[in-house]
């Protein structure tokens, strides 16, 4: 009986491990962008495409039969303006296309959320005047129309959920709880298995 009991526990166990990192959101995934806006200004239309993929691997557009939806979210360091656009599937599979037009110039702060993953948060972007100049905010600060107007590194990529790294400490976390619950039933039916059996009669 002891056994049945112990390998519906270390199944159960298994089943977290497996599945616990990735049961809210079906884990975590990779955004890549085709390529940099380059100096973007104020009320100008932008077609940002990227890419989606599972675990940084497999391109994806949908989880479960459903279908992602990727959100492109930016707001304005000065307060002045929100900005949430749905990107479209386009091309091929896990490629979104999202157009989307920023309203005012300044420091944007963005992120792209491939719902149901958590949001990929990118560096800030820095959006031009509709005139082509360097918001009023950073005059002086060595940034001109000639200048960069973005700060995104490498090719761009990052792991959904807080700069890279929250998906995959996520999931250690569940994997560790596994692991602990797993060595914590291996003690207890290693006890169990100690204790006397009830001698069966002639």
């Amino acid at each position: 009986m002891y056994r049945l009991w112990l390998g519906g526990i270390l199944l159960a166990a298994v089943g977290m491990m497996l599945t616990g990192g990735t049961a809210r959101a079906g884990g975590w995934a990779l955004v890549t962008l085709d390529s940099l806006p380059v100096q973007p200004r104020a009320e100008q239309a932008i077609a940002l495409g990227f890419m989606v993929r599972r675990h940084g691997v497999t391109p994806i557009n949908d989880v479960g039969g459903a279908r992602i939806t990727p959100v492109v979210i930016a707001s304005n360091t000065s307060g002045d303006g929100l900005v949430r656009v749905e990107a479209r599937q386009e091309g091929v599979v896990g490629h979104f296309v999202a157009d989307i037009t920023f309203p005012s110039a300044g420091v944007w702060e963005w992120q792209i959320a491939p719902e149901p993953f958590p949001p990929t948060r990118l560096e800030a972007l820095i959006i031009l005047t509709v005139s082509g100049a360097a918001p009023p905010s950073l005059e002086g600060a060595g940034t001109t129309a000639q200048g960069p107007a973005v700060t995104i590194p490498g090719p761009t990529a990052a792991i959904a959920g807080g700069g890279g790294g929250t998906g995959r400490r996520s999931e250690l976390r569940w994997l560790g709880l596994a692991l602990l619950m797993t060595s914590a039933t291996l003690v207890v039916a290693r006890r169990v298995a100690r204790l006397p059996r009830p001698r069966r009669g002639s």
